[in-house]
């Protein structure tokens, strides 16, 4: 079924990116489920990956396995880590909920979908310091106060260099990061 989803989505993107917006760049946000066939997107051939600048994955479990509903999923996710190959000029920012979130793992080694990759789990994000569960992204203030912000400054310097890119968004997430010291300063 995820393959079916993916296989459709990057048709879809190829096709609105080639006639609609060619020349642009554009992102992607994906929770749980969502940033899986997110990723077995940018896998496809037909998906326009040059134009990919972000792409935000929330709560979503790549690169681990989920925690095991079914007994295949282990595996599943272990093949998806042995098919893909990270991708160079993609900054991929991905988030997890840390030890409220039932449904992912966060204390698993996992292959990186991108050299400009920002791993972050709430409890070490500015003004966040605490797990959040699995669904709370879209309700938790604090966690929307950080990460909208970082996400948006991302989408908005799609053009920048990605060295600068991924430097900003991770001193934006990161707790210990002089990018906060420097806003408190500024006040």
């Amino acid at each position: 079924m995820i393959m079916g989803e993916a296989e459709f989505g990057a048709r879809a993107i190829h096709a609105i990116m080639a006639y609609v917006f060619p020349g642009l760049k554009f992102h992607m946000v994906g929770h749980s489920m969502g940033g899986v066939i997110n990723l077995n997107m940018t896998m496809h051939p037909k998906f326009p990956l040059a134009a990919l600048a972000t792409m935000v994955s929330l709560s979503s479990p790549i690169g681990v396995s989920p925690q095991a509903l079914k007994r295949e999923l282990p595996d599943y996710f272990n093949e998806i880590n042995t098919i893909f190959k990270p991708h160079e000029d993609v900054l991929h920012v991905n988030v997890k909920g840390g030890s409220r979130d039932i449904l992912v793992q966060t204390n698993v080694e996992r292959q990186s979908f991108s050299r400009f990759e920002v791993n972050v789990a709430t409890p070490f994000m500015n003004n966040v310091f605490h797990a959040i569960d699995h669904n709370s992204p879209y309700f938790h203030k604090p966690f929307l106060d950080a990460f909208v912000p970082a996400a948006l400054y991302a989408f908005i310097t799609a053009d920048d260099p990605i060295q600068e890119r991924y430097e900003t968004v991770k001193d934006k997430l990161q707790f210990n990061s002089n990018f906060g010291l420097k806003d408190i300063g500024k006040a």
